[in-house]
């Protein structure tokens, strides 16, 4: 038996996981923890093949300006997952109590909201690109690498955000697909 911060017991058997008062089965979990891991690899190696394409192919600048960018692809990656965990989580709890049109709900308003807020930063980021480069730090003779990048990238935001946030969703019908939109995101 391990014991988890917050006084949750984990008592692993030959066929189950209990965790406090919740009971999985050991080729769930196992499965669920195979998927993740795929995704957050995929994600991983998209990273090391971008800094080498972009590096060998284009040159140090544009490699800089990538970097400059980078920070943003963890704030729109933060975004997509809030509204996609929250509601991934209210839409899992309706479902359970056969409350489907309020998990229907659920999964609209997420994406409505999702979709709103990346089409306003999309927006901002096209017309102001420069300030927004000269806001994450770039200077001098970077600042029209790294606004060029980031209209370029803004471009995509919505559909970004989309991807990261929608598997919460996908995985309370068959976790099996929602490791795909995690692969496609990085391909």
């Amino acid at each position: 038996m391990l014991t988890l911060p917050g006084f949750y017991y984990v008592i692993i058997c030959k066929e189950t996981v209990w965790i406090s008062k919740i009971c999985m089965s050991a080729g769930y979990l196992r499965n669920s923890f195979f998927l993740s891991i795929m995704g957050m690899a995929a994600s991983a190696l998209l990273m090391v093949v971008d800094g080498i394409f972009v590096g060998n192919g284009i040159g140090s600048d544009a490699l800089a300006a990538v970097n400059f960018s980078a920070p943003l692809f963890m704030f729109f990656a933060g975004i997509g997952l809030m509204f996609g965990m929250g509601g991934g989580i209210l839409a899992s709890i309706n479902l359970s109590r056969g409350k489907n049109k309020v998990a229907n709900i659920n999964l609209t308003q997420s994406i409505a909201a999702l979709l709103v807020i990346s089409s306003i930063i999309t927006i901002l980021f096209t017309v102001f690109p420069h300030t927004v480069a000269r806001l994450l730090g770039a200077d001098g003779y970077m600042v029209d690498s790294v606004a060029e990048y980031l209209f370029w990238f803004s471009l995509g935001i919505p559909l970004f955000v989309l991807i990261v946030g929608l598997p919460f969703f996908i995985r309370l019908t068959n976790p099996k697909i929602s490791m795909w939109p995690c692969l496609s995101r990085r391909w």
